[in-house]
């Protein structure tokens, strides 16, 4: 070859060349398209590019295949376990997927991996979640009543606005999770690690929280009412929160504006058994007979009666403030005039009650049994919390709210009972 027909040559093995690397013409290349032009090309961007739509390809099936999950659960939960199937998921991969506005009542997630996915305002009833992952998930407007999260990793999570209604949150991990302005009332949360999370202006009533490290959180404006707090980190005191009527390591705290300083009276928060009670109900009987000259008019004030026996007993004019009753039995029980200020009622059976006259303020009263038909207190309570489950029915019934935090989550509807074959809750 002569040096005349270098340049000519030189050209023309550029063309070839530049032909090999342009990129295909035809659009809507599937997967096997990009791989041939990226191998082609050998280009790093052409090889991200790839990536970015497998990526993108994979996790539009994944939300394909997640979307007809949850319908499948409507359906069952529209038809009363006649149709569809509930949603039970295990190690399933939901990483970065939406679920938002999804009704998750009665759905089970095991082991998943929830990381970053989308879970605004899902209706969380009776859900179950254990030992999964949802480090920056978004539960922003959550809530639903009942809800179960055991050895869950929610670092990061974003729960602000939710509205849980007796949730029970164990061995979980929320450092650095935010639950500003989140409102729950009732359930607990146990063996928490939540150092760095922010709970400005979040609302606590009725909550037993133990083993809590809080340390470096963020807590202005944060309201405790009526909890259980047991060893539980102390926040900075520049940003503590208000704790009200809430039993601080078995002593019962009136009022604090911060975790520790209060010094209450031995007796408060102490529990009072049955046989300590039984001979102070009868004085108050004779107290009543007698128009007050004999006996003695009971009056509890910060006490925790848990568990019993209160059927038939005649409370009527009896003083029970600030006290915490749990799990008791005061079914055809009379509260005629009886002054039950501040006080917390959990998991009571209160049907056939009565409670005309009876001073009713600041109460808060959780998952109850009240008799078909009923309404606990007869009347809306004056800045309460109240919400309460019948017995023979089924349903839920609620009302009131609290004058002091943000109005209480409406109640949630039950699950349905599995269909034939399920596994039955």
């Amino acid at each position: 070859m002569s040096a005349a027909e270098l340049p000519a040559a030189a050209g023309d093995a550029a063309d070839r060349a530049e032909e090999r690397l342009r990129p295909p013409r035809k659009s809507g290349l599937g997967r096997d398209g990009w791989r041939r032009f990226a191998e082609r090309r050998d280009s790093l961007l052409a090889r991200a590019v790839y990536a970015l739509a497998y990526v993108v390809a994979r996790d539009r099936a994944r939300q394909r295949q997640l979307d007809g999950e949850l319908r499948a659960h409507r359906d069952w939960l529209e038809s009363d376990g006649r149709a569809g199937r509930p949603l039970q998921l295990t190690g399933a991969d939901l990483s970065g997927l939406s679920l938002r506005g999804a009704d998750l009542r009665g759905a089970e997630l095991n082991g998943c991996d929830l990381d970053r996915a989308d879970l605004r305002g899902v209706n969380l009833g009776e859900a179950r979640l254990r030992g999964c992952r949802a480090a920056g998930a978004d539960f922003r407007g959550a809530g639903g009543r009942g809800a179960g999260i055991e050895d869950t990793l929610l670092r990061g999570a974003n729960w602000r606005g939710s509205r849980l209604s007796v949730p029970r949150v164990e061995r979980v991990d929320l450092r650095g999770a935010k639950l500003r302005r989140a409102n729950w009332v009732g359930g607990c949360v146990r063996a928490a690690a939540a150092r760095g999370a922010d709970f400005r202006a979040a609302a606590f009533q009725g909550v037993a929280i133990s083993d809590l490290d809080a340390g470096g959180g963020r807590w202005r404006a944060a309201r405790f009412a009526h909890c259980d707090l047991r060893r539980v980190s102390a926040p900075d005191p520049r940003g503590a929160p208000t704790v009200r009527r809430c039993a601080i390591d078995g002593a019962w705290v009136g009022r604090a504006d911060r975790w520790s300083v209060a010094r209450p009276s031995p007796e408060l928060g102490r529990d009072i058994g049955a046989e300590r009670l039984a001979p102070r109900l009868r004085a108050h009987s004779r107290w009543l007979e007698t128009g007050g000259r004999e006996g003695e008019r009971l009056r509890l004030r910060g006490r925790r009666l848990a568990g019993l026996d209160l059927r038939g007993a005649d409370l009527r004019r009896a003083e029970i403030v600030d006290c915490r009753l749990i799990g008791c039995d005061a079914r055809e029980a009379r509260f005629d005039g009886a002054e039950v200020g501040g006080s917390l009622l959990e998991r009571c059976r209160l049907s056939a009650a009565r409670w005309p006259g009876a001073r009713i303020e600041r109460v808060t009263a959780v998952a109850n049994r009240v008799g078909k038909g009923e309404r606990l207190f007869g009347a809306a309570a004056a800045a309460s919390v109240v919400e309460t489950a019948t017995v023979r029915s089924g349903k839920r019934i609620g009302g009131g709210f609290d004058a002091g935090f943000n109005p209480a989550p409406p109640p949630a509807k039950p699950s349905p009972r599995r269909a034939v074959g399920g596994r039955g809750r």
